[in-house]
């Protein structure tokens, strides 16, 4: 175990040009101090901590602290051992049979986005967790900065089933427009209310909310990852153009986009794009929609997403 140890230090000073490669094929232990990325000295020197690379650790499968990249995803520990990023990804589908009837998506006002409130047929993954989308009807909305600075209280007709840190999408609001938009939700103070970060607008307004099917990155789960999502549609109506776009957390990935125009009704068509998002530890991603034409409702076959950690 210890020339194993030793023959990993000599590969990895030969690696990092700390060590030319005779030394090693001649089969003479080097002796003396050592330098560079080893401290200590020869036979048993150890990597030097001070130029380790700690900026990748979180989610590493790793025996000591302190790990130095050799290779793609590949590390050396201060141990002498050998470490891999852990693979972290989430797969999300909706299917209806193609002897079944497609799932109707609600428009509620022309031009504005709303979240795909569809139950997933399946999800697996690694290191996320994925939720069911749902959706109701804003009944008010009030001043709540009295409790909290530049936040406001939603009222809604029904129970609204949210948790706090979920991601809703808002819609209508035909008077007090900046109500509009994607919100993390703060609390829940009772079953028909929750808050999020908004001025007031010194007066009420109604619209609707919807929770996209969504998954949440676990802790050690961050890194850059390919995302891709895939929509098999039809226009309830007509001629209908609609467009599809990623979300992380409030944000909209302009990256993440497609758009489609039905050209006739109950004709089913596809949409799908492929993209590079950063994520970091608990970012929730989900998809959101909406009718570029009119307001009529679009009909989901199939609804695929998915990230794989790079």
């Amino acid at each position: 175990m210890r020339r194993a140890t030793i023959l990993l230090v000599l590969i990895t000073a030969v690696a990092f040009g700390q060590l030319p490669k005779s030394a090693v094929t001649a089969g003479t232990p080097p002796t003396g101090a050592a330098g560079g990325t080893l401290a200590g000295t020869y036979p048993d020197p150890t990597l030097n901590a001070a130029s380790t690379d700690l900026s990748d650790t979180a989610g590493l499968v790793r025996g000591a602290a302190g790990l130095t990249t050799v290779g793609a995803n590949l590390y050396v520990s201060a141990a002498g051992t050998l470490a891999e990023i852990e693979k972290k990804y989430a797969g999300m589908y909706f299917y209806i049979s193609s002897g079944g009837t497609p799932t109707p998506v609600v428009i509620n006002i022309t031009g504005q986005y709303h979240g795909i409130a569809l139950t997933p047929t399946g999800f697996s993954g690694v290191g996320w967790t994925s939720k069911a989308g749902l959706k109701g009807v804003i009944a008010s909305v009030a001043d709540n900065s009295g409790t909290a600075a530049g936040t406001i209280l939603i009222t809604t007709n029904d129970p609204h089933n949210l948790s706090i840190g979920d991601y809703v999408v808002q819609n209508g609001f035909v008077t007090r427009t900046t109500y509009r938009g994607k919100y993390r939700v703060l609390t829940t103070p009772i079953s028909t209310t929750y808050t999020i970060t908004r001025n007031f607008e010194t007066a009420t307004d109604t619209g609707w909310f919807e929770r996209s099917k969504s998954v949440t990155a676990s802790v050690g789960s961050a890194g850059l990852y390919r995302a891709s999502f895939q929509l098999s549609s039809e226009s309830v109506t007509g001629t209908t153009a609609f467009r599809v776009e990623l979300n992380q957390n409030a944000t909209d990935l302009d990256n993440c986009a497609a758009q489609h125009e039905h050209q006739t009704k109950a004709i089913s068509t596809s949409m799908s794009v492929a993209c590079l998002i950063t994520v970091a530890d608990g970012d929730t991603i989900y998809m959101s929609v909406k009718n570029l034409t009119d307001a009529t409702d679009f009909a989901v076959w199939t609804a695929n997403l998915v990230l794989n950690r790079l």
